[in-house]
C-alpha cells in the first residue's frame, strides 16, 4: 500500500513544488516589473496569496523528504529522526497547508464573483497572468483536497499506530494555534501598510467602514479555523481515527 501511494504522491508533490516555485518567481517579478508598493521585494508580504504560496512551498518541500525517506525505508532505520521529518510535515498541513490554502481560493473567488476590482483594479486585471493566477488563487484548493485523500496526515490519533513504531503526530490544539498564529502575523505587515500606503491591498476593504473591515478581518481568520475542523472531519472519513486513543480503522499512511 504504501508503494502504491508513493508511486502518486512522488510525481503529485514534485509537480506542485515546480508550479509553486514558479509562482513565487512570476508574482516578485511581476510586483516589481510594475512597481507595486514601490517595487520592494518586501511589499510583496502584504498579500495573504504570496504568504499562501511561501507555506505550500515549504510544505511540498517537507513533503518530498518523506517521501525519499519511506523509499529507502528510513522510518525502521531511524524511528526517531523520522518521526521529526513526518511531525513538520504533518504539522505544516494541518496548520498551514490546507486551511490557509482552502481559505484563500474561497475568499478570493468569492469576491472576484461579486466585483473583480474588489481584488485587481482593473490596469492590474488587464496584465495579471492567467496562469499565475491559478497557480496562486485555484491550485491551493485542489490540491489541499488531494492531498488529504492521498495522505494521513494524522489529525486524530489511532489505537494502532499509522507507522509501526513511530508516533502519533497529532495534536488538535496545537495545530489551531499554529494556524491563527500565522494569519495573526500576517496582519502586521498587512496593516502597517495600510497605514503606510493610505489603502488596503485589497481595494474592496476600502469600501467598507472601519467597523466592517474589523469585522470581515476577524470572520476570515475564524473562516480558516472552520476550513481545519471541516478537514479534520474529512480526514477522519477518509482514514478513520479518534481523538483519543480509539480508532475505527488504521489504514497505512
Amino acid at each position: 500500500m504504501a508503494s502504491v501511494r508513493l508511486l502518486l504522491t512522488i510525481p503529485l508533490h514534485l509537480t506542485l513544488l515546480a508550479l509553486v516555485f514558479v509562482g513565487i518567481v512570476d508574482f516578485i517579478k511581476f510586483h516589481q516589473d510594475n512597481n507595486l508598493n514601490g517595487g520592494y521585494h518586501i511589499g510583496v508580504l502584504i498579500y495573504l496569496t504570496f504568504w499562501g504560496q511561501l507555506i505550500w512551498f515549504v510544505f511540498l518541500v517537507a513533503a518530498t523528504i518523506v517521501d525519499a525517506l519511506d523509499v529507502i525505508g528510513y522510518s525502521s532505520t531511524n524511528p526517531t529522526k523520522y518521526y521529526y521529518f513526518l511531525k513538520t510535515r504533518d504539522v505544516l498541513y494541518r496548520s498551514y497547508a490546507g486551511p490557509v490554502g482552502i481559505a484563500i481560493t474561497l475568499l478570493f473567488w468569492s469576491v472576484i464573483a461579486v466585483d473583480e476590482q474588489g481584488i485587481f483594479p482593473k490596469h492590474i486585471a488587464d496584465i495579471y497572468p492567467s496562469q499565475m493566477n491559478h497557480i496562486q488563487h485555484t491550485l491551493p484548493f485542489f490540491a489541499a483536497l488531494l492531498e488529504l485523500m492521498l495522505v494521513n496526515h494524522q489529525f486524530h490519533k489511532f489505537k494502532v499506530p499509522v507507522i509501526t513504531g513511530i508516533p502519533s503526530t497529532a495534536q488538535f490544539k496545537e495545530d489551531i494555534t499554529h494556524t491563527f498564529s500565522l494569519l495573526n502575523a500576517f496582519l502586521y505587515p498587512f496593516l502597517i501598510s495600510r497605514y503606510v500606503q493610505g489603502h488596503f491591498a485589497y481595494p474592496f476593504l476600502d469600501w467598507m467602514p472601519g467597523y466592517a473591515q474589523a469585522i470581515f478581518i476577524i470572520l476570515s481568520i475564524a473562516f480558516a479555523g472552520a476550513i481545519y475542523l471541516a478537514l479534520r472531519k474529512l480526514s477522519r472519513w477518509r482514514w478513520g481515527g479518534e481523538p483519543g486513543s480509539m480508532a475505527l480503522k488504521t489504514k497505512d499512511q
